[in-house]
């Protein structure tokens, strides 16, 4: 494991309370390694993986809407409460997240790119829909109630966003 790591355990075991599985999992978490010792990691890997993918996307999304309400003045409102939607799911699975495993989950995100308005929103839209269908079937695929109904609630809220969307789409048409 290393010399810090050895440091760490004699400094431990001078101080007379070293309980090796603890130790092992905050050097784990030090180093980034997954903690072997998280009862919930182990159970759940499918569920605490497909939460961070979800954050990560939602990041993604909340910097989209973001730099749209600066490029379309006139929807500017609607792109900032679909952020603030965003940045909500963000900590609902980050809690799920840190429930399930016992750590944070600090995902980065992309810079968001936006060229045309239409065009932006047609992107979002689709990746609402994807992200509503990748909720739904995370909830049914889900070894954790708890899980599920967080994935449930999450695919209903994408699917009010992508028909908030659409509903954009059809006024900027006519």
């Amino acid at each position: 494991m290393g010399g810090a790591y050895n440091e760490l355990k004699v400094v431990s075991q001078s101080m007379g309370n070293l309980d090796v599985e603890k130790m092992n999992a905050v050097w784990a978490r030090v180093t980034g390694a997954p903690a072997a010792c998280a009862a919930c990691r182990t159970d759940l890997p499918d569920d605490a993986e497909k939460i961070r993918a979800f954050i990560a996307e939602a990041r993604r999304l909340a910097r989209f809407y973001d730099a749209l309400s600066k490029k379309c003045a006139v929807k500017s409102a609607r792109f900032r409460c679909l952020a603030a939607d965003e940045r909500r799911n963000i900590k609902r699975l980050q809690t799920a997240y840190f429930i399930l495993t016992g750590d944070t989950c600090a995902v980065r995100g992309t810079e968001a790119e936006t060229d045309s308005v239409l065009a932006a929103l047609r992107e979002a839209f689709i990746r609402e829909r994807a992200n509503a269908d990748a909720y739904g079937r995370a909830a049914i695929e889900s070894k954790s109630g708890f899980a599920a109904e967080l994935f449930s609630a999450l695919s209903s809220r994408e699917a009010d966003h992508a028909a908030e969307l659409q509903s954009m789409i059809a006024e900027l048409m006519n």
